[in-house]
């Protein structure tokens, strides 16, 4: 259990856990993924420790963008 909403919070384990269940981000192809991690030469576990700090990053601009989408 994460004690906020926030992606700084989450942890590479909690989200290798949550990929697996096909309700979490169900609009994503685990397929598509596993092929672009491929692509970049990483396996599963770097692209989404990559993408956990890109996102970490960019939270706050990734909250904006979300709430501004939100009030359309």
């Amino acid at each position: 259990m994460r004690p906020s909403k926030s992606v700084a919070d989450m942890e590479l384990k909690s989200l290798k856990k949550k990929f697996k269940d096909k309700k979490f981000a169900a609009g994503c192809s685990r397929e598509i993924i596993a092929q672009g991690a491929e692509l970049l030469g990483w396996d599963l576990d770097e692209l989404l420790d990559q993408t956990l700090s890109a996102m970490r990053d960019e939270e706050s601009a990734i909250e904006a963008a979300v709430a501004e989408a939100g009030a359309r």
